[in-house]
């Protein structure tokens, strides 16, 4: 019996290596992926707080030449365009890219004969 344990201890060491190789890569892609996130939420944040200035700035613009109200639903149908826009192009827009991102990230998973090469150099 204690032959077949020195027979099997490379093979549980290699399967060990390639698990705790797993975890490394499922940790780096879930780091790029949050990543991502945080920075496309603060930048949507800041996207959204200078669509209501700039909205204002155009609103008080229009209403120099024209009724107030009247600005405002030039304005608020102007947005509602985008958004029907944004819905009829929402493949192109958001699902094709973020597919993309998610597939670079996910399907090209760092290769360590590469990485141990590259940093050989």
């Amino acid at each position: 019996m204690e032959a077949f344990k020195g027979y099997f201890s490379p093979f549980q060491r290699i399967a060990k290596l390639y698990i705790h190789s797993g975890k490394l890569t499922v940790t780096e892609v879930l780091t790029q992926i949050l990543t991502a996130v945080a920075i496309t939420f603060v930048c949507l944040l800041f996207v959204i707080i200078s669509l209501a200035f700039v909205s204002y700035g155009v609103i008080e613009a229009l209403s120099q030449h024209m009724a107030s109200t009247w600005a405002y639903l030039i304005v608020g149908g102007f947005y509602l365009l985008l958004i029907v826009l944004m819905i009829i192009f929402r493949r192109t827009l958001i699902i094709n890219p973020i597919a993309r991102f998610l597939s670079k990230i996910i399907l090209d998973a760092p290769d360590s004969q590469n990485t141990i090469t590259n940093e050989e150099k």
